[in-house]
């Protein structure tokens, strides 16, 4: 308002005529998915936006005008909401609505909304009040009103007998009879906003869905870790705020430091970092080689293998090397000598008919 305050539009009407005793004052609003509506009182004189006169204190501010600040908000909190229909003609003109367990009131929010289903403003959602100013006037009303404790709310509605009462009414000075509703048959929302909790779990994000006008849980958990070519990670885990720390393996290189990502909210945070084999340079020439690891293995294995007839312990293996210790030498020659009395025993009996043979020869020779 021009003084500064603020005043509130809400969703029901008490009065729809000016009359010269009593002042016809405030704002009525109703919102879909797409849009919201805002009505105010028409007319030349004792018709405000806002007001509080006619026996309410003796200040009597009054505003034919002001500045509309429109909020809204999908919250991410623990709610408890249940949907029933509400016929204004029924039995009874209070209805009980239970919680489904016991709210604390000093962080719980509770709202009551009716929605329209026919006519003007089919679809949209008017929401009920929480006080009464009837006075026993014929001017056509419009209102639910309801009170709550920890565990229910109470609803009253206009008694079946009252003719000019409705659940929903815009009519009379009301938008100058544009978008005008009557309404005994409305949907009726009762939402328990618990403002210290999250319906989501811990590993889950709360994001609000304006197209539905909700909120809906998201894993904030990340997939596992991608792995970069040639290099090696170490990471704390895949919940929201883990880290992965790249290293390049043996022999290779990175291109940056660009080694540290984070899970941020679901997603790994992204590095740039690979990892290269460093420029290979020779005597004659230099070459730069991109290879694999396997390959790499495979190239250093086939340089460090050697041939092992070409090592020197090969060579001795098969050469005698003197030895001039008393041990050897006796060893040695006791090997001599069973190795030569060994071909001796195997050439004796030939040696033996080779000189019988001589003798007999000579023998005959001689006669």
């Amino acid at each position: 308002m021009n003084n500064g305050y603020v005043s509130e539009a809400g969703g029901v009407t008490f009065n729809s005529v000016q009359e010269t005793h009593q002042s016809l004052c405030g704002a009525v609003f109703a919102y879909n998915d797409q849009e919201i509506r805002l009505w105010s009182a028409s007319g030349t004189y004792n018709v405000y936006v806002a007001c509080a006169k006619d026996g309410w204190g003796s200040e009597e501010p009054q505003e034919t005008s002001a500045t509309v600040h429109i909020q809204a908000w999908v919250l991410c909190t623990k709610q408890f909401t249940k949907t029933h229909m509400l016929n204004m003609k029924a039995a009874t003109a209070v209805d009980t609505v239970p919680f489904d367990t016991v709210y604390s009131l000093d962080t719980t929010l509770v709202s009551v909304q009716m929605k329209v289903l026919e006519s003007n403003n089919e679809g949209f959602i008017f929401y009920a009040g929480g006080s009464a100013m009837i006075d026993t006037s014929s001017d056509p009303f419009g209102a639910l009103i309801y009170a709550y404790t920890e565990s229910e709310v109470f609803l009253w509605r206009p008694d079946s007998s009252v003719s000019h009462g409705y659940l929903v009414y815009l009519g009379g000075q009301w938008g100058g009879a544009n978008q005008g509703q009557q309404s005994t048959f409305v949907e009726v929302t009762v939402r328990v906003i618990e403002l210290a909790g999250s319906p989501c779990s811990e590993s889950n994000s709360c994001t609000p869905n304006w197209a539905s006008l909700t909120s809906t849980c998201s894993s904030t958990d990340c997939p596992i870790p991608v792995n970069i070519p040639n290099a090696q990670m170490v990471y704390t885990g895949v919940t929201n705020g883990s880290s992965t720390l790249y290293a390049c393996a043996y022999g290779y290189t990175p291109n940056n430091n660009d080694s540290l990502v984070h899970c941020v909210d679901g997603t790994w945070t992204t590095s740039t970092m690979s990892c290269t084999v460093p420029p290979i340079v020779s005597v004659q020439t230099s070459m730069y080689v991109n290879q694999t690891i396997e390959e790499r293995i495979k190239e250093i294995k086939k340089e460090l293998t050697v041939d092992k007839k070409t090592t020197s312990s090969y060579t001795r293996s098969l050469i005698s090397v003197y030895d001039p210790r008393p041990s050897s030498v006796a060893i040695g020659s006791c090997g001599v000598g069973l190795l030569c009395l060994a071909v001796l025993l195997l050439l004796l009996p030939d040696v033996i008919n080779v000189l019988k043979y001589l003798c007999d020869k000579q023998n005959k020779d001689n006669n």
